[in-house]
């Protein structure tokens, strides 16, 4: 699937699955299917649930390792999104082409399940205004970077120089779903809610069988 946020570059998005009881054979179609992708010529997001635990040395971890080595893509997430009283797994992933598209990555906790969801931090384009992004860019003294021989310092000048401007304009943000009221959870099952919670995150710190 190809994602359009307005005027900004698209990239394509594909969401997959492998059942826990499939082969790892399948990740062949997986291949295929990312090698005609790449004749669009745009960033790749693999995203989804393949049953192979990246925690642990075993044969089906190192071939989704190898797939992701030979297709050029780097897997993101390296904390364990399943956890339970007798075990922590990592069996979701976020695969990318291109890096540099990324901000940041991480697991979002929630205690409805032992899966923990996945989320990225991105740049708000909101209140953008290229005019004055523009201009605020030509008010940088440019020029200082003729003062420097090493071209790594003044690579380092341009990116401080650019980003500190480019945070102003387009900070970034991490994007919280808000959910439909549910008119019948009342007080009394919040505070249940809560206590559920808080239980919850406990047993996942300490991973006592006693707190589960």
């Amino acid at each position: 699937m190809q994602v359009q946020y307005k005027t900004l570059k698209s990239f394509l998005l594909c969401v997959t699955y492998k059942p826990p009881d499939c082969n790892v054979a399948c990740f062949k179609d997986l291949r295929d299917r990312y090698t005609q992708a790449l004749v669009y010529g745009l960033p790749i997001l693999v995203v989804g649930d393949l049953n192979c635990d990246l925690l642990v040395n075993s044969s089906n971890s190192r071939t989704l390792n190898n797939l992701g080595t030979s297709l050029n893509m780097k897997q993101l997430l390296t904390q364990p999104i399943r956890v339970t009283e007798t075990s922590k797994t990592l069996i979701d992933v976020i695969f990318t082409s291109n890096t540099a598209i990324i901000v940041d990555n991480g697991i979002v906790e929630t205690h409805f399940s032992d899966a923990q969801a996945t989320g990225v931090v991105a740049r708000s384009f909101k209140y953008y205004d290229p005019r004055s992004f523009l201009s605020d860019l030509k008010k940088i003294p440019w020029y200082e970077n003729i003062l420097s021989d090493d071209v790594n310092e003044k690579l380092l000048h341009f990116i401080e120089a650019f980003f500190r401007v480019l945070d102003n304009y387009a900070p970034f943000k991490e994007i919280k779903i808000k959910h439909w009221r549910c008119p019948f959870i009342n007080e009394e099952i919040k505070k249940k809610m809560t206590k559920t919670d808080q239980a919850h995150k406990i047993a996942r710190e300490t991973g006592a069988l006693m707190d589960w």
